[in-house]
Protein backbone atom coordinates (compact mmCIF):
# COMPACT_ATOMS: atom_id res chain seq x y z
CA UNK A 1 0.00 0.00 0.00
CA UNK A 2 1.42 3.43 -0.92
CA UNK A 3 2.56 5.65 1.93
CA UNK A 4 1.00 9.00 2.86
CA UNK A 5 4.04 10.66 1.29
CA UNK A 6 3.42 8.84 -2.00
CA UNK A 7 -0.21 9.99 -1.98
CA UNK A 8 0.92 13.57 -1.29
CA UNK A 9 3.41 13.30 -4.17
CA UNK A 10 0.71 11.99 -6.49
CA UNK A 11 -1.75 14.74 -5.56
CA UNK A 12 0.81 17.55 -5.81
CA UNK A 13 2.16 16.14 -9.07
CA UNK A 14 -1.37 16.11 -10.50
CA UNK A 15 -1.94 19.72 -9.43
CA UNK A 16 1.38 20.81 -10.97
CA UNK A 17 0.54 18.87 -14.15
CA UNK A 18 -2.86 20.52 -14.31
CA UNK A 19 -1.31 23.97 -13.95
CA UNK A 20 1.27 23.05 -16.60
CA UNK A 21 -1.58 22.27 -18.96
CA UNK A 22 -2.53 25.96 -18.81
CA UNK A 23 1.07 26.99 -19.49
CA UNK A 24 1.20 24.54 -22.40
CA UNK A 25 -2.17 25.63 -23.78
CA UNK A 26 -1.39 29.33 -23.38
CA UNK A 27 1.97 29.16 -25.11
CA UNK A 28 0.63 26.86 -27.85
CA UNK A 29 -2.42 29.02 -28.54
CA UNK A 30 -0.47 32.26 -28.46
CA UNK A 31 2.20 31.05 -30.86
CA UNK A 32 -0.33 29.36 -33.14
CA UNK A 33 -2.42 32.54 -33.34
CA UNK A 34 0.74 34.49 -34.17
CA UNK A 35 1.32 32.14 -37.11
CA UNK A 36 4.16 29.99 -35.78
CA UNK A 37 2.45 26.84 -37.04
CA UNK A 38 1.23 23.79 -35.20
CA UNK A 39 4.54 21.89 -34.96
CA UNK A 40 6.71 24.80 -33.80
CA UNK A 41 3.99 26.03 -31.44
CA UNK A 42 3.71 22.57 -29.91
CA UNK A 43 7.48 22.11 -29.55
CA UNK A 44 7.87 25.42 -27.74
CA UNK A 45 4.75 25.00 -25.62
CA UNK A 46 5.80 21.57 -24.40
CA UNK A 47 9.26 22.93 -23.52
CA UNK A 48 7.64 25.75 -21.51
CA UNK A 49 5.39 23.27 -19.71
CA UNK A 50 8.28 20.91 -18.87
CA UNK A 51 10.35 23.80 -17.50
CA UNK A 52 7.38 24.87 -15.39
CA UNK A 53 6.80 21.34 -14.05
CA UNK A 54 10.48 20.77 -13.31
CA UNK A 55 10.62 23.87 -11.14
CA UNK A 56 7.34 23.27 -9.29
CA UNK A 57 7.88 19.53 -8.84
CA UNK A 58 11.37 19.99 -7.44
CA UNK A 59 10.17 22.81 -5.17
CA UNK A 60 6.75 21.59 -3.98
CA UNK A 61 6.09 17.98 -4.97
CA UNK A 62 9.39 16.37 -3.99
CA UNK A 63 10.75 19.28 -1.89
CA UNK A 64 14.38 18.80 -2.72
CA UNK A 65 16.92 20.87 -0.81
CA UNK A 66 19.53 20.64 -3.56
CA UNK A 67 20.12 23.87 -5.44
CA UNK A 68 18.54 23.90 -8.89
CA UNK A 69 21.02 23.31 -11.68
CA UNK A 70 21.02 23.14 -15.44
CA UNK A 71 22.37 19.58 -15.17
CA UNK A 72 19.39 18.57 -13.01
CA UNK A 73 17.04 20.21 -15.53
CA UNK A 74 18.68 18.26 -18.37
CA UNK A 75 18.39 15.06 -16.33
CA UNK A 76 14.70 15.80 -15.70
CA UNK A 77 14.17 16.60 -19.38
CA UNK A 78 15.93 13.37 -20.34
CA UNK A 79 13.85 11.39 -17.87
CA UNK A 80 10.68 12.91 -19.23
CA UNK A 81 11.42 11.81 -22.81
CA UNK A 82 9.05 8.84 -22.68
CA UNK A 83 6.23 11.00 -21.32
CA UNK A 84 7.08 13.83 -23.70
CA UNK A 85 7.07 11.49 -26.68
CA UNK A 86 3.75 10.06 -25.51
CA UNK A 87 2.34 13.56 -25.07
CA UNK A 88 3.67 14.88 -28.37
CA UNK A 89 2.65 11.87 -30.47
CA UNK A 90 -0.78 11.59 -28.84
CA UNK A 91 -1.40 15.25 -29.69
CA UNK A 92 -0.74 14.71 -33.40
CA UNK A 93 -2.56 11.36 -33.57
CA UNK A 94 -5.67 12.90 -32.02
CA UNK A 95 -5.46 15.86 -34.40
CA UNK A 96 -5.19 13.45 -37.33
CA UNK A 97 -8.03 11.17 -36.22
CA UNK A 98 -10.52 13.79 -35.07
CA UNK A 99 -11.96 16.60 -37.14
CA UNK A 100 -13.25 18.18 -33.93
CA UNK A 101 -9.77 18.13 -32.35
CA UNK A 102 -8.29 19.48 -35.58
CA UNK A 103 -10.71 22.40 -35.35
CA UNK A 104 -10.10 22.80 -31.59
CA UNK A 105 -6.52 21.65 -30.86
CA UNK A 106 -7.01 22.29 -27.14
CA UNK A 107 -8.92 18.98 -27.07
CA UNK A 108 -5.91 17.10 -28.43
CA UNK A 109 -3.69 18.98 -26.00
CA UNK A 110 -5.80 17.90 -23.01
CA UNK A 111 -5.83 14.25 -24.09
CA UNK A 112 -2.08 14.33 -24.75
CA UNK A 113 -1.40 15.88 -21.36
CA UNK A 114 -3.27 13.12 -19.56
CA UNK A 115 -1.50 10.46 -21.61
CA UNK A 116 1.94 11.64 -20.51
CA UNK A 117 1.22 12.55 -16.88
CA UNK A 118 1.35 9.10 -15.26
CA UNK A 119 4.56 8.13 -17.01
CA UNK A 120 6.17 11.43 -16.07
CA UNK A 121 5.16 11.07 -12.41
CA UNK A 122 6.92 7.75 -12.05
CA UNK A 123 10.07 8.94 -13.80
CA UNK A 124 10.35 12.35 -12.13
CA UNK A 125 9.84 10.84 -8.70
CA UNK A 126 12.95 8.73 -9.27
CA UNK A 127 15.00 11.68 -10.55
CA UNK A 128 14.00 14.38 -8.06
CA UNK A 129 13.77 12.21 -4.96
CA UNK A 130 17.39 11.02 -5.04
Amino acid sequence: MPSDETYRHMLTFAVVGSLAFFVDAGVFTGLDVLGAGTVLSRCLSILAAVTFTWYLNRTYTFRTDKPASFLEFLSYLGGMQVGLLTNFSTFFVVLYLSDVAAAYPIIALAIATLAGMTINFLISRKILQK
